[in-house]
């Protein structure tokens, strides 16, 4: 069964089927950074490191925006976050709504750091955050400041393995790498779509720690199974 969960606002979301899509592979095998961009919506290769602070800045710059400005695409080809890094989202050349971040090598993604998104929409109001991985997203480590994944968003955070986000307008953001952006949709996003086989699961492994977002927004897990063992979600 496909399950979500939602804290702080109803999801307003259908689940979907999707038709089947086949995820690319990793071409360069042989180098593994935990975050590489896959090429297929901006620049691709590897994603600056201040190996001082232990950060990954993923600007705007390595993304693209819609037409009008109210969402920003990045595409990733892995995107996992190890214990006590983080991978830092900002913009400087635009004031999107809503930031979506699709992997799409088949790798699940596990955040055992910081996940920080600066990026602030019109009127200074925290832009939402969608991580879309079809391999399933985990969420784990230890106590904090002991490496366990953390939230830091401004806006509402939605982790999901759906194939698919589909918006009002009848366009989709998918996570196959060789299907552009809908960077000419304006339209909010209204559905996700599975993929025909089961979709993966989103597990959160964080004892003693808590997953959260702003007062006022949500937190929405979105996957086959969601798997919760000893940690806590909610507001922060």
């Amino acid at each position: 069964m496909r399950r979500a969960i939602g804290y702080s606002a109803a999801l307003g979301l259908a689940l979907l089927p999707a038709l089947a899509r086949a995820q690319a592979v990793d071409p360069t095998p042989e180098t593994t950074p935990p975050i590489e961009l896959d090429g297929s919506i901006g620049p691709g290769g590897d994603v600056p490191h201040d190996d001082t602070t232990g950060t990954w800045s993923i600007t705007d710059t390595l993304g693209k925006y819609n037409q009008n400005g109210s969402s920003l695409f990045h595409s990733f080809g892995r995107f996992d976050v190890p214990g006590g890094q983080t991978a830092e989202f900002s913009a400087t050349h635009g004031t999107p709504e809503r930031v979506f971040a699709r992997v799409t090598w088949g790798e699940p993604s596990d955040i055992e750091g910081t996940l920080r998104s600066t990026i602030l929409g019109p009127g200074g109001v925290g832009a939402d955050f969608y991580l879309i991985n079809p391999a399933g997203v985990r969420f784990a480590g230890g106590t904090a400041g002991g490496g366990a994944a953390h939230l830091d968003v401004q806006g509402s955070f939605h982790a999901t393995s759906a194939g698919q986000i589909n918006f009002r307008d009848g366009s989709a953001f998918t996570a196959n790498a060789s299907d552009p952006a809908p960077l000419l949709s304006i339209a909010e996003p209204w559905s996700y779509g599975f993929l025909p086989t089961s979709a993966a699961p989103i597990e959160v492994e964080v004892p003693d720690v808590a997953l959260g977002v702003p007062g006022g927004k949500t937190l929405a897990l979105i996957g086959g199974e969601i798997d919760l063992f000893g940690g806590t979600l909610g507001l922060r």
